[in-house]
């Protein structure tokens, strides 16, 4: 499904010549563009109007894939990036252990932040995990959770001037 999407991003930017602009002011402007983009969903939202959720989210999407295509051409391995996310943000999915539970309760206790938990059965591993949200429904990282480095993607490359 994304695949096929990336790609006709990837073209459109292409033609427009948009991947070679790689300056500061260039991904500031698609980063405006981005925000544009949320604001239309938090419209929606607000509207109750399906269409334009959807509209906004898939705009958003294709806004920030062309800033990956930016990317890519300033040399960083994006795709290499986009697979340590992904799996580090798995990882905020811990096998259920009561150590790894009570630990991340108190972790939070000591933040001022309610968190509550559930468990879930891992699609990847045949195990239980467990699932940790706060009152607003964002998943929070479990005690012990390790953030991705991605700094070695990203040695020498700077924005064009």
């Amino acid at each position: 499904m994304l695949d096929k999407f990336a790609i006709n991003v990837f073209n459109f930017n292409e033609i427009a010549g948009n991947n070679l602009d790689t300056s500061l002011a260039s991904f500031e402007a698609q980063q405006k563009c981005l925000v544009e983009e949320v604001n239309e969903i938090s419209t929606g939202l607000k509207n109750k109007d399906v269409e334009e959720v959807l509209d906004g989210v898939v705009d958003t999407l294709y806004v920030a894939v062309g800033m990956l295509h930016k990317l890519k051409e300033m040399g960083i391995d994006v795709e290499e990036a986009m697979q340590r996310i992904a799996e580090n943000n798995l990882s905020k999915f811990p096998e259920a252990l009561d150590y790894v539970i009570d630990s991340t309760v108190d972790l939070y206790d000591k933040k001022g932040i309610e968190i509550n938990y559930s468990f879930a059965r891992s699609p990847l591993d045949d195990y239980k995990v467990v699932v940790f949200k706060d009152e607003n429904g964002k998943i929070r990282k479990p005690f012990g959770f390790e953030s991705v480095t991605l700094k070695d993607l990203v040695v020498g490359i700077k924005f064009d001037e």
